[in-house]
């Protein structure tokens, strides 16, 4: 065995150009493992991914590499290319109709030749490259006593089950909306508020999120929301997120591997605190006129570097805080998209002022009682229309040739929604009146019977003026 270390790398090392379609150096990765189950992790160059009992690799022999390739762990820490992955997917169950059934065959502990011991032991092995997936694989298969009394495809179900339990493989995907909602939704429900895929779709068709296009948004999904509406858009143009905290909760977004640029360029942040304060930046001039008054008066010598690099960050942060500000003055947002544990009518009666005509909110609740509430706000305000509460409603299916059938579990509910369309109220305009349309259709309506009529006339007079004319020649 080699006693030569492996070089390590350095992120310009590995020369990455297309980060959409593959694997960058401390990008986050999705990674399906063949339990069914997902992890995401980040690919640190020259450390080790583990992924528990499948083992684990090393990041620097994916990086580079396009996303969506199936790969197994050999070895200790190597991989190599696994085409078997989709075998039961595949499987063919039109063949030869034979009379096996599994009628008499009964699940116990006798069925298997192996002790609880041997297979630990067989998975301490495989975990430490000592053996392939293959031959622990196949081991099982013949210590089992009822393998081959099963139908071809028991004995396939059978096989794709002990796949899942001992085979070590994985397949890294881009991170999406989709994909993160999903993981998140598994794992910890309550971090995005148990937000479905179908149901954050749903927001994103409802609220006509596109680029070129502006959008608010105010969340508490750790950035989930945010971070569907910058990959809608393609972070073309801008979207402006409201936080209660002095800085914005997106424990999520860098998980979506979103470019630095673009994500400066197109989102911006800003506190409920600023938005609804006349002078936003009072207290930050003030401090800022205090510390430059210190230092104007301090001699070079005792003058604190921590109080220099103060300086800086309010002069940064006033800055940022009035360009942001400025944009909001003096632009309207073509949308409103809410996840919010706020009081919903609270939020839409403060940011309403700032939603352009003819433009959609839509807020998500895992609760329909408290949109009621709301709708009936909005349903009797005169500066919104078309207010309803939808409830989106999904169950998946197994979509195999002949095997065509809904999953046995799914979720109880997606949440609700609750959307309207912005209008603006003019109270100075007068409603029209039946009797104004009546007087309008009238007057309509003479007006094409006079039309009708003038041509009859003009012809009437040819005629009798002909006839005058050859009067005289007869005589």
């Amino acid at each position: 065995m080699s006693n030569i270390k492996e070089q390590k790398k350095s992120i310009e090392d590995f020369n990455v150009v297309d980060k959409e379609n593959y694997m960058a150096p401390n990008a986050y990765i999705y990674v399906l493992l063949p339990s069914g189950n997902s992890k995401i992790v980040q690919l640190k160059p020259n450390c080790n991914i583990s992924l528990g009992k499948f083992g684990s690799f090393k990041a620097n022999s994916i990086i580079g590499k396009p996303y969506g390739i199936t790969y197994e762990i050999v070895n200790k820490n190597d991989i190599k290319l696994y085409k078997n992955y989709t075998f039961f997917d595949d499987f063919d169950i039109d063949g030869e109709v034979t009379t096996i059934n599994n009628k008499d065959l009964n699940d116990t502990q006798t069925s298997q030749k192996l002790s609880h011991q041997e297979i630990e032991q067989l998975k301490k092995e495989l975990l430490k490259g000592e053996k392939n997936s293959e031959n622990v694989i196949q081991t099982v298969l013949d210590n089992s006593v009822t393998f081959e009394a099963k139908t071809e495809f028991a004995k396939a179900k059978y096989i794709k089950r002990k796949e899942k339990k001992f085979t070590k493989i994985f397949t890294p995907l881009k991170p999406t909306a989709k994909l993160l909602c999903e993981y998140y939704l598994e794992i910890k429900p309550s971090k995005i508020r148990e937000l479905r895929i179908d149901t954050l779709s749903q927001m994103m068709t409802l609220a006509n999120v596109h680029a070129q296009s502006n959008y608010m948004v105010v969340e508490d999904i750790q950035g989930l929301l945010l971070g569907a509406v910058l990959e809608r858009t393609g972070r073309i143009g801008k979207v402006l997120a409201i936080h209660e905290h002095s800085q914005f909760n997106g424990n999520i977004l860098p998980s979506f591997n979103f470019d630095e640029k673009e994500f400066n360029e197109s989102v911006m942040t800003y506190s409920w605190d600023r938005l609804l304060n006349p002078e936003p930046f009072k207290q930050d001039k003030l401090e800022l006129e205090r510390v430059i008054k210190y230092l104007e008066t301090t001699p070079k010598e005792e003058i604190n570097e921590k109080l220099v690099m103060k300086k800086e960050r309010y002069i940064k942060r006033i800055a940022e805080g009035e360009k942001i500000q400025n944009f909001i003055n003096e632009n309207k947002f073509d949308g409103l998209l809410i996840a919010s544990g706020f009081n919903t009518i609270d939020v839409i009666e403060k940011l309403k002022p700032y939603i352009g005509g003819s433009r959609a909110i839509v807020a998500y609740s895992p609760y329909k009682e408290t949109l009621l509430e709301t709708y009936n706000y909005l349903r009797n305000s005169p500066e919104f229309v078309n207010a309803q509460i939808t409830e989106s409603w999904m169950r998946e299916h197994q979509a195999k040739k002949g095997r065509f059938h809904p999953l046995m579990s799914m979720s109880g509910s997606g949440g609700f929604l609750i959307s309207a369309i912005r209008v603006y109220n003019t109270p100075n305009i007068q409603p029209i009146s039946s009797a104004i349309v009546a007087n309008k259709l009238k007057r309509k309506r003479e007006a094409l019977e006079k039309l009708e009529n003038e041509p009859q006339k003009k012809v009437t007079n040819i005629e009798e003026s002909s006839e005058s004319v050859e009067t005289p020649n007869t005589n």
